[in-house]
């Protein structure tokens, strides 16, 4: 029963990884089928270098997440290292959703929707969208992006929030001290 949890961890990335490079390497043949077997529409040279350039960054961002998510093990099998959780937020969930928006992209295209690519500028525009409002505060910008700016937070700073309690007790007058 040691290591319980680790060995869960390493079987279900185990899973997940073998289950995106499956779908990994059918979205590739079947854009392959589409696009160069049946020809369904023209295939330019444009066209392949955006290809090639998606195929490049979710791959890229694929083998990141194989190299860290993998478990590794010693020379008798035991467990040594279960990898990152796969399901962690923040940085892993980023490139999974990187990875997915490529992977729609090459499936858009692979359909005959040849501007299918276009997708790709929900990442950039999900990257403004969070990182806008910090850096418009960091540059005093506040109400470009819906915050008060550095005044507003300013005042926030110097009059906390009260609570229920506290918002009572100045209604009644106040708290009251006495002093002996």
């Amino acid at each position: 029963m040691a290591n319980q949890a680790n060995k869960r961890l390493a079987i279900q990335n185990a899973r997940i990884l073998a289950n995106h490079r499956l779908f990994a390497i059918g979205l590739h043949g079947f854009f392959i089928i589409m696009r160069l077997v049946l020809r369904l529409r023209a295939f330019s040279t444009g066209m392949l270098i955006k290809y090639l350039l998606t195929t490049g960054l979710s791959g890229f961002l694929q083998f990141t997440l194989e190299k860290t998510g993998r478990a590794r093990y010693n020379a008798a099998g035991e467990l040594l290292s279960a990898g990152q959780d796969l399901h962690q937020v923040g940085l892993t969930e980023w490139m999974w959703d990187v990875i997915y928006v490529c992977w729609l992209g090459q499936a858009l295209v692979a359909l005959g929707i040849n501007r299918g690519f276009w997708v790709l500028w929900v990442v950039p525009a999900y990257a403004v969208f969070k990182v806008g409002p910090m850096a418009a505060r960091f540059l005093g910008l506040g109400n470009m992006f819906g915050g008060g700016g550095a005044a507003a937070e300013a005042q926030e700073e110097s009059a906390p929030a009260m609570s229920k309690r506290q918002q009572k007790m100045e209604k009644r007058g106040g708290q009251k001290v006495r002093y002996r």
